[in-house]
């Protein structure tokens, strides 16, 4: 059976008994049936549940939208993202010259209506965790997608040669283009050079040491909620992209409420000012919502905390920690490995005019901005 399920019809699928369906199930219908951008401000998509066999996964239907959400817009990744960086350059030659190279690129995806693609699994957060399919459901997902939305290109976000092999090299074993995204570090927690890294030792000091109490999910009160909020966003939307998820306090109550994530928090006289959320699947551990209060004084130490948290909490259960990207040198001292992360993208089937932007980009950003990428992160 492969079949899609919208609104309409959520209520009619049949879900397997297993857990990974279940947590679908928790995660699924609320975000369909109330509608995405309940829980994440700035996203505008249609979110489907695709039910292939014992698997429930998200796919979402997007269209050209200004300034969409990245996580299913890639010419907000790719443009956006890139114009906001070369804002943010403080030599004014460098960024003269670079500036009209952003926009062209921009304009370009625009015109190109990249954004018109379906993204499998897609869970709307900054790293997707994929499940085990196999090389006939990765074929049929695609039959089925190019048969429903002929004018759509098909991918599949977050996929590299570490968590996600299988789907990388069946993907591109079945027509998909692999497009560069990003460079992540992932390090595997049975590993034991990760925590007898001085510097992981250091952090793991510092938060033995600490004033801050950590709590998780049961002690969170409904006043620590807008809190946050508010500490994810200065961090992910303040200090970094208007373009990354806005989170909102329907999303908090819903990881509360159905356990989307599993939380730890930071708290000191009442006051939250830190969070880790993360959650495990398939024996890869994720952390979509983290965030600190960047106002405080760097020498607290939030930063190193929650990633101290994170990283024991990869020990404890045996698993291997994609720490996505960002903070490439903080992650590489504690012998974290880097890899480039790749939008695997299906366009066999559009005309040439669609097929084009997608055959460039991933020129440029496999030739040239992926030796680079790395490099630059650190």
């Amino acid at each position: 059976m492969t079949q899609l399920y919208d609104a309409k019809t959520i209520s009619k699928l049949p879900w397997p008994g297993h857990q990974d369906a279940n947590y679908a199930k928790r995660f699924l219908v609320p975000f369909i049936s109330n509608g995405p951008d309940t829980y994440i401000e700035n996203i505008q998509t249609e979110l489907l549940a695709l039910h292939i066999d014992d698997h429930v996964i998200p796919v979402t239907v997007s269209e050209v939208v200004p300034n969409n959400c990245f996580v299913c817009s890639p010419t907000s990744f790719y443009g956006g993202f890139s114009k906001e960086r070369i804002a943010a350059i403080e030599n004014k030659k460098l960024r003269s010259l670079l500036s009209p190279v952003g926009n062209l690129l921009h304009h370009g995806l625009n015109r190109g209506r990249i954004d018109k693609v379906i993204y499998v699994n897609n869970w709307l957060l900054s790293t997707n965790l994929y499940p085990n399919l196999t090389d006939d459901q990765l074929l049929r997902i695609r039959n089925l997608l190019v048969d429903r939305y002929p004018d759509h290109a098909i991918g599949f976000r977050s996929i590299n040669e570490v968590d996600s092999l299988h789907c990388f090299r069946s993907l591109a074993n079945s027509g998909f283009q692999l497009v560069a995204t990003r460079p992540i570090y992932i390090v595997d927690a049975n590993d034991a050079s990760h925590f007898k890294s001085r510097m992981f030792k250091s952090d793991l000091k510092v938060l033995k040491n600490t004033d801050y109490n950590v709590v998780d999910e049961s002690q969170i009160r409904p006043q620590d909620i807008p809190r946050i909020v508010d500490i994810y966003r200065k961090l992910y939307v303040d200090k970094y992209s208007n373009l990354n998820p806005k989170l909102t306090e329907q999303f908090i109550e819903l990881v509360i409420e159905n356990k989307i994530l599993e939380l730890k928090l930071l708290k000191k006289d009442g006051r939250v000012d830190g969070v880790l959320g993360f959650v495990a699947k398939n024996g890869v551990i994720n952390s979509p919502l983290f965030g600190y209060d960047t106002s405080l004084p760097k020498e607290l130490g939030l930063y190193r905390m929650i990633s101290t948290l994170l990283s024991l909490e990869a020990k404890e259960r045996g698993l291997l920690l994609n720490m996505s990207s960002g903070a490439g040198r903080f992650k590489t001292l504690r012998r974290a490995n880097p890899y480039i992360e790749y939008n695997a993208v299906y366009t066999k089937h559009l005309n040439l005019k669609r097929k084009l932007p997608w055959a460039i980009l991933k020129t440029l950003m496999n030739r040239i901005a992926s030796p680079m990428m790395v490099k630059l992160d650190r």
